[in-house]
């Protein structure tokens, strides 16, 4: 955060890439709020997921072709007003992915998330 009338100077040195190799999330957990968002299953690289509500999450491929659903348990999961932290819990015993993660939510703004 940088506050208004003020200037910001930054610096980045060594960069490196990381290289890309496949992973996957195994019956990944998303923490919301007091809640929780549990799916069944393993999601491969190269994949998108997209739950909006009900007891599935549609999994799809890099061109948005829906390729599978799979089973997901709601428990609670509803982001309080203000700052809410969501965590993705991977439980894959070979590595965690990285990811790019994009929340929606229905009615009311959501200002600020952190993904851990």
């Amino acid at each position: 955060r940088v506050p208004g009338r003020t200037n910001a100077s930054v610096l980045v040195e060594d960069i490196r890439l990381l290289p890309e190799k496949d992973s996957a999330l195994v019956n990944p957990v998303v923490h919301c709020g007091s809640g929780t968002i549990s799916i069944e299953g393993t999601i491969p690289s190269d994949r998108y997921i997209w739950y909006r509500h009900g007891d599935t999450v549609g999994v799809y491929d890099l061109n948005w072709n829906k390729l599978e659903d799979l089973p997901v348990t709601v428990v609670d999961a509803e982001a309080p007003r203000g700052r809410s932290d969501i965590r993705v819990t991977n439980n894959n015993k070979s590595g965690d992915p990285w990811l790019e993660v994009q929340f929606f939510v229905r009615d009311k703004t959501m200002h600020t998330v952190s993904v851990h």
